[in-house]
């Protein structure tokens, strides 16, 4: 029998099918590490729409995410929509202590290293991404994302889970470097953006946006928020 632990954050909700759901994942898919399904966006306008994925069959689908890490620039894992075992905690660890930012992504991170991941793309929960945009205006430094220890771990021994290759992890870790960077760099502190930019393993992929964040880093915060600014009304 398995015995899971179901998250929910504060201010998300779950619609009332989201746990039959994750229930009829769990029989279908018994060796999975979690569970998990879509969710709707709740906007600070009011605005509600479905979230979209990257690297996920189209609606209706369910099954095992076939490359979390490819997903994981529009992760389908959220900490409103998933379950975990609980022998799970005894094979990854529990949720690092003392990290206030991206704890969930370090976990989902080191669940998706050892086991598969189940997902439903029936939408079980709303998001409110109003209170997302009130933790983003947090001023602190962003350190190096703790999950990319444990990817550097499996780098080094080059035995990756099945369907998984070194590009996409080390891909994987430059995103978040690179979005942790960003950050820092529109929060004024260029320094520590710049210390997470030279930890990118450059990439064909990544290569353009390491420079311009690099450039970016060395003026003035005000700038870049304007200049940020700007290309987004002109898009």
């Amino acid at each position: 029998m398995h015995y899971l632990i179901a998250f929910l954050d504060a201010d998300d909700e779950w619609l009332p099918e989201h746990l039959t759901t994750i229930h009829k994942l769990v029989g279908r898919f018994p060796e999975c590490g979690a569970y998990a399904t879509a969710h709707d966006i709740v906007y600070s306008d009011g605005r509600r729409a479905a979230k979209r994925f990257a690297g996920i069959p189209t609606p209706p689908w369910e099954g095992l995410i076939p490359n979390y890490f490819r997903s994981a620039s529009k992760c389908p894992v959220h900490s409103s929509t998933t379950a975990v075992p609980k022998h799970v905690f005894d094979s990854v660890g529990q949720f690092p202590v003392g990290v206030h930012r991206g704890e969930d992504l370090v976990m989902w991170c080191r669940i998706a290293l050892k086991y598969p991941i189940a997902f439903s793309t029936q939408v079980g929960a709303i998001y409110h991404g109003e209170a997302e945009n009130r933790a983003n205006q947090s001023q602190s430094v962003l350190e190096e994302p703790v999950e990319t220890h444990s990817i550097e771990a499996v780098l080094a021994t080059g035995e990756f889970p099945a369907g998984i290759t070194r590009t996409d992890l080390v891909e994987y870790m430059n995103v978040r470097f690179i979005e942790r960077a960003l950050r820092n760099v529109q929060n004024g502190h260029r320094r520590e953006a710049r210390a997470l930019l030279h930890k990118v393993q450059v990439t064909r992929t990544h290569r353009g946006l390491v420079r311009r964040w690099m450039f970016l880093s060395y003026l003035p915060a005000p700038l870049v928020r304007l200049a940020l600014a700007v290309r987004s009304r002109l898009r």
